[in-house]
């Protein structure tokens, strides 16, 4: 394959860089183009608000939760009839990628920060991405109607990560308004504007098309969906696009209304319907779109970029395997290597061993996710892959995670594999509720976030094995071996000294040697001298008889720790970053 590669002069970035701008036909005449404006910002600050106020509408009061949960582009247009394309994008911690992807693809940010909360974490985190971006920012210094606002700090507080506004002496523009009342929300726009008409964007409408995919999501009449912003070029039906190892024939345009339209003009927002079915049934997010002359060269361009993901994967996998024969083969060199069968085997050897062989009676939580876009997926999947198994006592197997309603199939699936579905965003229909109920397939249905992570944290919980811990009531030393005939037989019996607390008859005990538990086991019979007692407490002397549950041999230098096992409350140590 690398040789073919070589042969026809194609690397990974052939293809792509074939539609820069930098490519653009002198002969063509170039149009002004629509800025596209990124609103980035802590959550809860009022991004979605501002962008209500401009465009006369309420979705921030209709969303999940009262946060935004998915990335949303729509063009506007202001009184003067300049038009920009706003791209909007939520602030949980959880959405980190689609804020990234905002930045990427934007020609300027406004950075939303609430003045009477000021600078967050997710306001830092946004900085970062502007900086890395290189792209201009006005600031928002919004909800001033507030008693409790102080613009005043907040620009001191962002003048501490590198963002000096204006009235501090910087450069960076910046204005105080009201996403509520409309205060200052005009002069705002007019200096986002001003760094537009600084920037003086331009396209080529006769260029291939060139863009970036927004989001996607499946629709049951027309399948695959994206929602994608054309930098350059002229978008029409009958045009064959490739994105990542995805191609399409447009079959359908749609403008952001979901109007069917006939082409598209560059820095504008539009639906894309005819992506052709793909290994993972998707188009992801973020991928640049390019037009290619022809399916044959679409097809050809696509077949290559799997071949270099799966080589990829391959390589990934064998690491894998590799890794884990080597673990393996560690543990059992270990357990060779101490010469002696298994009564005599150290307890943590032993203890490696069977918790290595016994890893697959793990209690285990099978889930299917479905979402409705590939943003959405692209958070569950980051939180689900944050759960590290080995570091668990349940495993968390996810043995599907795709957009779209779930299928017959998959509910098929899921029965097989003793599965619960987790829907989000989605609602599943009267039918496939009512076999769900009847193939006794458990289904959640969720429109927020951090209220999937709390459900599926809280069953994972209630899975783990009831936790018990020992607790210590009494240590002795031992200060001699020896050997007493009995009724029963020949019994050995630990001569020790009572350091600490009570030891008692029929009481549970670990033995430590050099500090670390090798056995474990019953204290049979506690004797002073002859007499067998139930109990012997500090600074006294006595022979205990114990009975092994390994059968070790305990010797002098040993510590008895007499004590009990108790159940303590379950709790599963997950916290992902923003949850």
């Amino acid at each position: 394959m690398w040789r073919i590669m070589r042969k026809k002069k194609w690397n990974l970035n052939y293809f792509d860089s074939l539609h820069r701008q930098k490519n653009i036909k002198k002969n063509h005449k170039l149009t002004p183009r629509n800025g596209i404006i990124t609103m980035l910002g802590h959550i809860d600050h009022g991004k979605t608000s501002l962008l209500d106020y401009l465009r006369q509408t309420s979705v921030a009061a209709s969303e999940s939760g009262g946060i935004t949960q998915s990335i949303a582009a729509f063009s506007y247009a202001n009184e003067s009839g300049e038009n920009f394309t706003f791209v909007d994008v939520p602030g949980h911690a959880a959405f980190t990628s689609m804020r990234m992807r905002g930045a990427r693809l934007t020609d300027v940010v406004v950075l939303v920060v609430a003045s009477d909360d000021g600078v967050m974490e997710q306001t830092v985190e946004s900085i970062k991405m502007i900086n890395k971006a290189q792209v201009p920012v006005v600031v928002a210094v919004n909800k001033c109607d507030l008693k409790s606002s102080n613009p005043k700090r907040t620009l001191y507080e962002l003048a501490e990560h590198d963002v000096i506004c204006e009235p501090l002496g910087g450069s960076v523009q910046c204005e105080n308004v009201s996403a509520k009342t409309g205060q200052g929300v005009d002069s705002l726009m007019e200096k986002v504007m001003m760094e537009i008409e600084m920037l003086d964007l331009r396209c080529d409408e006769k260029h291939p098309v060139d863009g970036v995919v927004v989001e996607t999501r499946v629709n049951n009449h027309l399948g695959l969906i994206t929602t994608c912003i054309v930098k350059h070029g002229t978008l029409q039906k009958g045009q064959f696009l490739v994105s990542g190892t995805n191609w399409a024939k447009v079959k359908v345009l749609f403008d952001e209304n979901m109007k069917q339209m006939k082409t598209m003009k560059p820095g504008k927002v539009v639906h894309i319907s005819g992506w052709k079915n793909t290994a993972n049934g998707q188009v992801d997010c973020g991928q640049p779109i390019i037009q290619v002359e022809n399916e044959a060269t679409a097809k050809k361009i696509v077949d290559l970029r799997q071949k270099l993901k799966n080589l990829g994967k391959v390589e990934l996998e064998a690491l894998h395997i590799t890794e884990s024969r080597e673990h393996s083969k560690k543990i059992f060199d270990n357990v060779r290597s101490q010469k002696m069968n298994r009564k005599r085997m150290s307890y943590e050897v032993l203890n490696e061993l069977n918790q290595h062989l016994q890893d697959k009676s793990k209690c285990e939580h099978n889930i299917f996710v479905k979402a409705d876009t590939v943003g959405s997926l692209e958070v569950i999947d980051s939180l689900l892959h944050s759960y590290d198994n080995s570091k668990h006592d349940v495993k968390l197997n996810v043995l599907t995670s795709e957009i779209g309603d779930l299928t017959s199939s998959e509910l098929e699936r899921a029965v097989v594999s003793n599965a619960s579905i987790y829907l989000f965003n989605l609602e599943a229909n009267a039918k496939t509720k009512t076999a769900c109920d009847e193939c006794g397939v458990k289904i959640h249905t969720f429109a927020v976030i951090y209220h999937l992570f709390d459900h599926l944290k809280q069953t994972l919980t209630q899975l783990l094995p009831e936790p018990q811990e020992f607790v210590s009531k009494g240590e002795a030393d031992i200060q001699e071996m020896f050997v007493i005939d009995t009724k029963q037989g020949k019994v050995a019996v630990a001569g020790s000294s009572v350091t600490w607390g009570t030891m008692c008859s029929a009481s549970q005990y670990q033995l430590l040697r050099h500090g670390d538990v090798i056995d474990e086991g019953t204290i049979s019979s506690i004797k002073q001298g002859k007499v067998e007692i139930e109990e012997i407490k500090s600074g006294n002397e006595c022979g205990f008889s114990l009975t092994s549950a390994n059968d070790v041999i305990s010797q002098e230098g040993d510590v008895i720790v007499c004590g009990e096992t108790v159940k303590s409350e379950k709790s599963l140590d997950w916290s992902p970053r923003g949850f």
